[in-house]
């Protein structure tokens, strides 16, 4: 299993977690791209985000979030610390290079030479 499926399935079993996913999936729009590939919020989109002018881009795992900056500020600030945050992902990181470990094992038992993850 992949760092990334663990880290998903961490959230899925947290139920605040799952319950925020739903909420914001359902606020979600899909978008047609320009020509340049370029997308346009709606002002419903806009609003949610209190985006008025300026927007702030943030990659996680396997989406983008779209933040106004003053709402970026405002959760960096709050909530569980980054050493809070390293403290799980290390949790995460030491079971995945666990099972990583075992699947060597099992191949290497049954003979498999192709050991490569």
């Amino acid at each position: 299993m992949t760092f990334q499926k663990n880290l998903q399935m961490a959230h899925i079993s947290d139920q605040v977690t799952r319950h925020g996913i739903r909420k914001l999936l359902a606020s979600t729009e899909d978008l047609p791209m320009d020509n340049q590939n370029r997308i346009t919020l709606t002002p419903a989109l806009l609003d949610y985000a209190r985006i008025k002018h300026d927007a702030l881009l943030n990659g996680v795992i396997d989406r983008l979030e779209l933040w106004s900056p003053e709402n970026w500020k405002d959760f960096m600030a709050e909530g569980p610390t980054i050493e809070d945050a390293i403290g799980r992902l290390d949790e995460i990181l030491t079971k995945t290079a666990s099972e990583i470990s075992e699947e060597r094992e099992r191949l290497a038992e049954s003979g498999d030479n192709n050991t490569e993850n």
